[in-house]
């Protein structure tokens, strides 16, 4: 059925309200019976004028709908549709949008002229750039003797688009360290607050600046008191989310798997937007960006969204390019290929490695001191000297 037009199919009550008619016209021509006869003609001009109304009524239906500029895969969202009349009265059609979910359509009936408003619940079922321009509208109008079916596409055709998102998800272990990680997380950035530099008071020792003697409360006290400072917090630990497609010959990748990793990555992405973390994210083998605000992630999110498999055939191309995440303390590195084919190599390069594909999670443990270890004892170091002077 072309867009625009209106298909009218006859029903079996059609059919047999037409058959009707004409066994009544020849039973009464043979008979020369007159009353047989009109009811033949009655039953075939109603026949008429009802395949003429079921082809005419759902002529001036325009529809407009809004949908919202994102959403998640198979996760209802809220559509509005406004469905307006030109033509002849539109009697008991059935309004399909090809995204709607739920059994049973709402019967609409619209006088000439009239507008209305329909909200139901969508759904889209794959991610990317979902473009839905036709919808559909059914009726049996009148007598349901045929059944006429309109389609057409709906108006503004930037309102025909929304971009669907990997649906965030996170296996049940990696879940649980993600939201132990995001629990211990340090607001603090090295820097003491000047607020909470004095701590309290204690007696002078030997050993102590003078500079550091709170004269007032000595002076009362009769006692030489000396401030004690509090130390600098270290800094927060940094993360990376590293996403690669490695595929060694001979091993089968299936869609299934690509998409899962996908929605692994959206979910990690997802806490650390909502935590406010900054993270470094690299989509193997584009190139890594720095995620500081919400714009950032969501930028991320979209291009997630619309990626595309990127199969690399050599490790040594994704060991080659690890210096994104030199100044991340733990790395979240995702593959849609078995993590045993990548996991001893790329775990070396970095200093926590959290390796993660489709079936299993492996949570790294540090070998070496975190770099935020390193960096809280450089500032307590810096710390001590600057109160020593």
């Amino acid at each position: 059925m072309k867009s625009g037009s209106t298909d009218v199919r006859q029903s079996p009550a059609g059919f047999a309200a037409i058959w009707t008619a004409v066994g009544f016209l020849i039973t009464g021509a043979v008979m020369l019976s007159g009353p047989l006869l009109l009811i033949g003609l009655i039953l075939a001009g109603t026949w008429i004028t009802a395949r003429y109304l079921a082809s005419r009524h759902l002529e001036g239906l325009s529809i407009e709908r809004s949908l919202p500029a994102r959403a998640w895969t198979n996760r209802r969202f809220a559509v509005e549709a406004i469905l307006s009349n030109t033509g002849m009265t539109a009697r008991n059609f059935i309004f399909q949008d090809p995204l709607a979910v739920g059994n049973h359509p709402p019967v609409v009936e619209l006088e000439s002229g009239e507008k209305t408003t329909l909200s139901y619940a969508a759904r889209c079922s794959r991610r990317g750039q979902v473009v839905v321009e036709n919808w559909t509208a059914q009726s049996g109008w009148p007598l349901n003797w045929f059944e006429s079916r309109r389609s057409g596409k709906f108006s503004h055709r930037e309102s025909n688009s929304i971009l669907v998102l990997p649906d965030p998800w996170l296996p049940p272990r990696l879940r649980d360290h993600v939201d132990g990680l995001l629990v211990s997380a340090s607001p603090w950035t090295g820097v003491p607050e000047p607020a909470s530099e004095f701590r309290y008071l204690r007696e002078f020792r030997g050993g102590d600046a003078v500079r550091k003697i709170h004269w007032p409360a000595s002076l009362k006290t009769g006692e030489l008191l000396v401030r004690e400072t509090e130390p600098p917090r270290p800094l927060p630990t940094r993360y990376g989310i590293l996403l690669h497609s490695f595929s060694p010959g001979g091993e089968l990748v299936t869609p299934e798997s690509f998409e899962t990793v996908l929605r692994i990555t959206a979910g990690l992405l997802y806490r650390f937007r909502n935590a406010g973390i900054e993270i470094v994210f690299q989509a193997f083998p584009d190139e890594s960006a720095r995620l500081r605000h919400r714009e950032d992630f969501d930028r991320a999110l979209d291009e997630l969204a619309l990626l595309r498999r990127k199969p690399v055939s050599e490790l040594s191309l994704i060991e080659s390019r690890p210096g994104a995440f030199q100044n991340c303390d733990e790395v979240f590195v995702i593959s849609d290929c078995s993590r045993e084919l990548w996991e001893n190599e790329l775990s070396a390069a970095m200093s926590v490695a959290h390796c993660v594909d489709a079936k299993s999670v492996g949570i790294g443990r540090s070998v070496t001191p975190p770099l935020s270890l390193a960096r809280k004892l450089s500032d307590h170091s810096r710390s001590a000297r600057r109160f020593a002077s």
